[in-house]
């Protein structure tokens, strides 16, 4: 097959030793061409007759570049494509119709690309179920660890899929994003004896295999597996290897120029410190109470910490009375509250905001601005105001794009890309920048990998620098050298570690 694109070394090693796998996972560092190699391979199956259609399941901020710049520029076989949003228009459906035709462009390869919130609505999965059964396809997981979960429905949609594709494959650069045990429902996806054939016939059996668990009691008297360490990780590796392939960067011929780091700090004005201590005090006074503090309730105590830094403070707000109840038999008026966000200091006097303004004030060149809180992202875009481009969830699909475009044009005065990091931590490539700020960090390492990788990938020829803002005496620092260190905030911060950091 002539490629539409060189491949590098490793992308041309995969393809040549499982272009006709039935299955595979490319367990790749980001921004290493996975996307190239599956669409070679789908353009060798294709010519040879092999399948027919190619469906790509991905996270709500990448189904559309698959179909808008990866295929344009990698896809070597002649093809109709279409990404399938999860509210079609009159014209949308209609072309989903002739899609579905086997007389329309008959030897054309069929692409489509569908978000995993779309395959969860009963439309969008039995389109694609349908479309499976009428043409033989290829079916591809980007972002895989979208799977991860057993019980979550999107897991049970794709792995039903599944059971119609003659191929499958995966793809994402953080297989075990949270623990080593979030790759079992990845592999049982694209091979589901591959697990009992290493006597592992079950999820439980597979976590008692690679994980140490004891029973811990809680109130009422309940038990619970409570897990303690992994173990036989060297053993999972292993067996791995036969179906997935795993490359990082450095291990690459791809040689992209260095990440630099820098901390700035700035101090609490003294209503955020005030705020911040009784708040910290308070969280340790319940651990000092023998409250257990569970990952989540820990992120949650964190994120409010996080939040005053911000200059900013959840507050509950009385909206009115409810229903009256008994308490131990005395009447008692249930208050119907709703919680709502107050600033403690104004953006002209927020000391994190002033500083970006300052970082920013240095650099002539485009920069990325990652913000954990959508008050984070109003106060910065309110401050740069026609200097920047917005994009997170209070902004519609087209105007993304639109985002999107302005960002990566070297002339549009769009300097600052200011962005909620769930909004579009995967699959965009912002190689024009070379700063990225994060004004406050998520706690998510998987979010963490993807975020950095939007400009530290294929495409950037410059050093790059990353800079991290940091309240000083707080949490921040703490957050950020775990991140920094690949330590996963949000699945192992427990109780012990919480209070070192307070």
């Amino acid at each position: 097959m002539e490629f539409k694109t060189t491949p590098f070394s490793h992308q041309l090693a995969v393809y040549e030793a499982k272009r006709d796998a039935l299955f595979y996972a490319l367990f790749w560092e980001m921004g290493l061409g996975k996307s190239k190699v599956i669409l070679d391979v789908a353009s060798h199956l294709h010519e040879r007759s092999q399948i027919q259609a190619l469906v790509i399941v991905a996270p709500n901020s990448v189904y559309k570049n698959w179909i808008g710049q990866e295929l344009p520029a990698h896809l070597a076989t002649k093809s109709i494509a279409m990404a399938y949003p999860k509210r079609a228009s009159r014209r949308d459906s209609a072309k989903r119709l002739i899609f579905l035709d086997p007389s329309f462009e008959p030897n054309c390869l069929r692409v489509i690309a569908i978000s995993y919130d779309s395959i969860c609505t009963e439309q969008g999965y039995e389109y694609i179920s349908k479309l499976m059964k009428i043409y033989d396809t290829m079916l591809v997981a980007d972002e895989s660890t979208a799977i991860k979960t057993p019980s979550a429905v999107r897991t049970k949609r794709v792995k039903s899929l599944g059971k119609l594709a003659l191929r499958k494959w995966i793809c994402t650069g953080t297989p075990v994003a949270q623990s080593p045990f979030d790759v079992h429902s990845q592999i049982d996806f694209i091979c589901p004896e591959f697990w009992q054939n290493h006597g592992l016939r079950s999820y439980s059996a597979f976590k008692n295999e690679f994980g140490e668990f004891t029973q811990r009691r809680i109130s009422g008297g309940r038990q619970f597996p409570e897990l303690q360490s992994y173990r036989r990780l060297d053993y999972l590796q292993k067996i791995l290897t036969s179906i997935s392939s795993r490359l990082l960067k450095e291990d690459s011929e791809v040689k992209l120029p260095p990440k630099m780091y820098s901390l700035r700090t700035f101090e609490l004005t003294d209503d955020q410190r005030s705020i911040y201590d009784q708040l910290k005090t308070e969280f340790i006074a319940d651990m000092d109470g023998g409250a257990i503090l569970e990952a989540p309730l820990a992120i949650v105590r964190l994120a409010r910490l996080q939040q005053i830094t911000s200059g900013f403070v959840s507050v509950d707000v009385v909206t009115g009375a409810g229903e009256l109840t008994l308490e131990d038999d005395e009447p008692v008026m249930i208050v119907n509250t709703e919680r709502n966000l107050r600033n403690i200091v104004e953006p002209d006097d927020n000391p994190r905001l002033q500083l970006l303004l300052g970082v920013l004030s240095e650099v002539s060149h485009k920069v990325i601005v990652w913000c954990r809180f959508r008050r984070d992202v109003d106060n910065v875009v309110g401050a740069l105001g026609s200097r920047c481009v917005r994009y997170d969830g209070s902004v519609s699909g087209k105007d993304r794009e639109i985002a999107l475009d302005r960002f990566r044009d070297p002339s549009d005065s769009a300097q600052f890309f200011v962005a909620n990091i769930q909004a579009i931590s995967h699959g965009v490539t912002l190689t024009i920048a070379k700063t990225m700020v994060y004004y406050t960090n998520s706690f998510s390492l998987e979010k963490r990998l993807q975020s950095e990788d939007r400009f530290h990938r294929i495409g950037q020829d410059q050093s790059v620098l990353i800079i991290d803002l940091a309240a000083e005496d707080t949490v921040d620092h703490h957050v950020i050298d775990s991140l920094r260190k690949k330590f996963n905030i949000a699945a192992a911060v427990t109780g012990d570690r919480m209070r070192a950091w307070l």
